[in-house]
């Protein structure tokens, strides 16, 4: 299977998202991800509910990468209060002290 890592950063602390295809269904791509914190072993986000645009050409690469991030990286007021309903403390506190700083890099 296709996997890989990314780091971002929100000045000093250092984020890791790891990403693997894990199934395909049809003409989609499914995968699970996971972002940490660097150091830490406890993902803040973990899934295998992430299916990438058909029109990337790697699933897992750098385009997929931020467009996942993009939905990982919302905040209250970005979008629908439902949208953080399931959301942990761990995730809400995220959301609201982090996620804001956190830089995507250039796709290119």
């Amino acid at each position: 299977m296709n996997e890989k890592r990314y780091h971002y950063y929100e000045g000093k602390q250092r984020y890791a998202l790891h990403m693997e295809v894990c199934r395909y269904v049809g003409h989609r791509t499914h995968v699970e991800y996971s972002l940490r914190k660097s150091g830490s072993k406890t993902p803040i986000f973990e899934g295998e509910d992430y299916s990438p645009s058909p029109l990337y050409r790697d699933p897992v690469g750098r385009k997929s990468a931020n467009e996942l991030m993009g939905c990982l990286l919302l905040r209250p007021g970005d979008t629908d209060d439902e949208h953080f309903e399931g959301y942990t403390k761990e995730q809400l506190r995220f959301a609201e002290t982090e996620a804001d700083y956190i830089i995507l890099p250039d796709e290119n």
